[in-house]
């Protein structure tokens, strides 16, 4: 990843953050949201083929996700912000630009960040925020209208977040099939 393109990154969440602090103010006036349990219907996701789909492990980070076989991904170990990990899967060759969508799956320590944290923003920014489970771990996944979705779950002292902003349909189905995907390893 170039530098242009990490600043980019940070670019990207920080307009991310602004949303959500700019939705602080709405939202004060509105009601919180009711948390769905809806469990990512995989019936709804079979109109993607993920048979042929390559396989992201991490063994350090005890996690593994599948996305699409032609796609590319870029590591950053120890990235700005914070954060332990951030892998970035991409439908585009790297330094190709921006235009096209990019599926962040971000490592956070549970000290960095936590649920209660995240739901809280979610709620803030007028989320619709349902519940998943990975393995035995229950997760939540936020969409924000124009903005994108995110999705965290815990395990251990880690915080696993899978991102994507300004989402096509097709990207939120992406989104939902390599989400249904994400497990982790046993140790």
């Amino acid at each position: 990843m170039t530098y242009f393109q990490k600043l980019l990154l940070i670019g990207f969440l920080v307009l991310f953050v602004i949303v959500i602090i700019e939705g602080i103010f709405y939202i004060r006036r509105k009601p919180t949201p009711v948390i769905e349990k809806t469990g990512l219907v995989k019936e709804k996701l079979k109109e993607i083929e993920i048979t042929d789909w390559k396989i992201y492990r991490n063994e350090e980070y005890g996690f593994e996700i599948k996305y699409p076989k032609d796609w590319y991904v870029e590591t950053e170990i120890s990235p700005p912000l914070g954060t332990k990990l951030s892998v970035s899967f991409e439908n585009y060759p790297p330094g190709e630009g921006i235009e096209k969508e990019d599926y962040q799956l971000i490592v956070f320590t549970i000290e960095e960040r936590s649920i209660a944290q995240w739901l809280e923003k979610g709620r803030e920014a007028e989320a619709k925020i349902e519940e998943f489970t990975v393995g035995s771990e229950k997760g939540y996944k936020a969409t924000i209208p124009q903005v994108g979705i995110s999705a965290v779950v815990a395990k251990n002292k880690y915080l696993y977040s899978l991102m994507i902003t300004f989402p096509t349909i097709e990207g939120k189905k992406i989104f939902d099939q390599m989400l249904s995907t994400l497990r982790f390893l046993e140790k």
